[in-house]
């Protein structure tokens, strides 16, 4: 089944208005003829009233000419043919139609009926109906169980090593080979000693020096100890130990003459480390209170 295009009118009644339209030629040519002749009956039988061919309570809608052409078309005919034909039968409406002349065998004059001019109405805008919205359903979104990714398992991160700080465990060594003691062992007359250029130094790892005194025995049985002797010299060498060289003095109490006297030198590194070193043997020649 055919699917006409929209605007146009359907094929069964383009086919009936191109046949009614022959006919009605085909019936307009033969009343022509008919009242061309004579009529036997004296009497006039036509009415005087022009034809009124509109619809009852209405108006006639407009007929457009293409459907013929189109009439034909379905037919069979070429489109150059059906043109023609369609040309051809508008120019047979477009030219008049030859009025009858009634015959009067009264002697009146014949009447001759004038066309009476039909309203040709307007063709109206048919409207076309507005397609209704539907509402189509949204998608909707199914939710979908995802496998959660499993925890990240713990990393052992090392932890750092603690590096061992090296310890101070040498005991400090004196050397007082090149140390020059005022007076020099012997006897002694003045009752302080002074010492210069004494040597103390540290193995690595060395902490440094504390203090570096000198002392001799007390008559209680303990040691009277010197101010810290003072460094001239020296100090960290490149290796990490120590070695520097001091100077200092120490007065001597509680002896009298004829007493004995050691004189000692003690050196105390920062970690505790402490060595004690003897340097002279005094005999005093004069009292020291």
């Amino acid at each position: 089944m055919s699917t006409e295009p929209s605007g146009r009118a359907p094929r069964w009644l383009q086919v009936g208005l191109a046949c009614l339209g022959v006919v009605w030629l085909a019936a307009a040519f033969a009343f022509y003829r008919a009242a061309a002749r004579e009529r036997p009956l004296a009497w006039e039988l036509r009415s005087r009233l022009a034809a009124e061919y509109g619809l009852e309570g209405g108006l006639l809608g407009a007929l457009r000419l293409s459907i013929v052409e189109d009439s034909f078309r379905d037919l069979g005919l070429s489109p150059g043919e059906a043109q023609a034909r369609s040309r051809a039968l508008a120019q047979a409406l477009g030219s008049p139609v030859p009025t009858a002349t009634a015959i009067n065998f009264a002697g009146d004059p014949p009447f001759t009926a004038t066309p009476t001019p039909t309203f040709t109405p307007t063709p109206t805008f048919t409207p076309t109906p507005t397609p209704t919205a539907t509402n189509t359903p949204r998608p909707t979104n199914t939710p979908t169980n995802t496998p959660k990714p499993p925890p990240p398992k713990p990393t052992n991160t090392p932890r750092p090593t603690k590096t061992p700080t090296p310890t101070d465990n040498q005991h400090p060594i004196i050397d007082d080979s090149s140390a020059v003691l005022s007076p020099p062992p012997g006897d002694l007359t003045v009752c302080t000693i002074s010492i210069s250029d004494l040597r103390v130094y540290d193995p690595a790892i060395s902490s440094g020096m504390d203090r570096v005194v000198l002392k001799y025995p007390d008559k209680s049985g303990g040691y009277t100890l010197s101010p810290p002797l003072t460094k001239t010299s020296g100090g960290f060498d490149g290796s990490g130990g120590w070695d520097a060289t001091y100077v200092g003095s120490i007065d001597i109490q509680g002896y009298v003459k004829g007493d004995n006297l050691d004189l000692w030198v003690r050196a105390t590194d920062k970690a505790g480390n402490n060595a004690a070193e003897q340097v002279g043997l005094y005999t005093l020649q004069v009292d020291c209170p």
